[in-house]
């Protein structure tokens, strides 16, 4: 009985755990091409990024795995609707239902692909995050100031 329970909670564990590597290793491939980082580099902010936005990263995987979901189904539906149950086709049948799958999920990939781009860059630069705001705001009172003292000079020249 016992053996069984911590089987079980094992085999949670471990597709819980593979589930959230998984999900996390597509914001690696954006880290190494955008920042043109090593590695060893890459892996190190890919890290820090998890500890610090990994509910942010599942929130705009989901979102992104949404809608490409959405996109692919009328795709897809024809042809598991036209073929019926894959296990059930022959070798001959079989050969052009995966082409066709393989064709309708293109879409979707390209899609996936391009968007863990932008996922990435919305974690890393986006401006108005709220952890940031002190950041910003010292930002924006430099450049207030430098503004300022930028027009004074510009009238205290105009004036002479």
């Amino acid at each position: 009985m016992l053996l069984t329970t911590v089987n079980g909670s094992r085999l949670l564990l471990e597709v819980l755990c593979c589930t959230i590597l998984g999900l996390a290793l597509l914001v690696l491939n954006p880290i190494l091409v955008v920042e043109e980082y090593s590695i060893w580099q890459g892996l190190r902010d890919w890290l820090s990024m998890l500890r610090q936005l990994l509910g942010r990263i599942y929130l705009y995987q989901a979102i992104a795995f949404t809608f490409a979901a959405v996109v692919t189904l009328p795709l897809a539906a024809p042809i598991v609707l036209a073929f019926g149950d894959p296990r059930q086709l022959s070798l001959g049948e079989m050969r052009p239902f995966n082409l066709l799958v393989g064709v309708s999920l293109t879409p979707m990939l390209a899609y996936l692909l391009v968007a863990h781009v932008f996922v990435y860059l919305n974690l890393c630069y986006e401006f108005f995050y709220s952890a940031r705001r002190s950041q910003n705001e010292k930002a924006r009172r430099l450049l207030a100031v430098g503004l300022f003292f930028f027009n004074i000079q510009i009238a205290l020249t105009a004036t002479r």
